[in-house]
């Protein structure tokens, strides 16, 4: 293994065993000794790669969205309509959700808690995931799918809380273990909210059983 090589999976390993232990104990109860101990290395070596918590939150936080962007982009791939492609924008945010646990913690209960976190790669990143939606929001105003009259800040916003809060329900009282089971009923949420013409209940998405 090269030296490059040897230095990455450190990196890897050290970020790895920092999600894990906060997930476990929280940013503020996460101590480098327990994350030094859970990557298999010392104190000083995650110095050697990070400055410090915050620093490696951030870059956690950073590789996270770096991996879902791609993620995201994969499945949006051939899809054309505004409407079909906010779906699949929903659904994948909801299942990397669902397979990515400690990653939703660490952003939801300690990053947007920091100040510095927005002024961090990871959140330059986080806007440009809102750049996608409200760039398929205004696609769907042009196509006349959408309604014309929408603030488009607002409806990003009430998207994005949505699936936070289905986030936050599993953390917290663990009663929705897949919040893609949810998706259809997001989606009809939605299509009250942003359709110009509504389709009755049940038409696209089908009834939820």
């Amino acid at each position: 293994m090269s030296t490059n090589e040897a230095t990455l999976t450190t990196r890897e390993n050290i970020i790895r065993a920092f999600t894990s232990v906060v997930a476990k104990n929280g940013f503020e109860g996460a101590t480098l000794s327990e994350i030094a101990q859970e990557a298999g290395v010392t104190e000083p070596t995650i110095y050697l790669h990070f400055e410090g918590k915050e620093s490696l939150l951030f870059s956690i936080a950073e590789e996270q969205m770096k991996r879902y962007l791609l993620f995201l982009d994969e499945h949006l791939q051939g899809i054309s309509g505004a409407e079909n492609k906010l779906s699949k924008l929903v659904w994948c945010h909801l299942r990397y959700s669902d397979t990515n646990r400690d990653f939703m913690s660490v952003v939801l209960f300690d990053c947007r808690n920091s100040r510095n976190f927005y002024k961090s790669g990871a959140y330059a990143l986080l806007r440009r995931y809102s750049g996608i939606l409200l760039s398929i929001l205004d696609e769907g105003i042009r196509e006349g799918v959408f309604r014309p009259d929408m603030n488009l800040a607002l409806v990003r916003d009430v998207v994005f809380g949505l699936m936070d809060y289905e986030a936050i329900r599993y953390f917290v009282t663990r009663e929705k273990p897949d919040a893609t089971q949810d998706h259809a009923d997001i989606m009809r949420l939605l299509e009250r909210m942003l359709l110009s013409k509504y389709r009755p209940q049940g038409e696209r998405w089908g009834k939820r059983k």
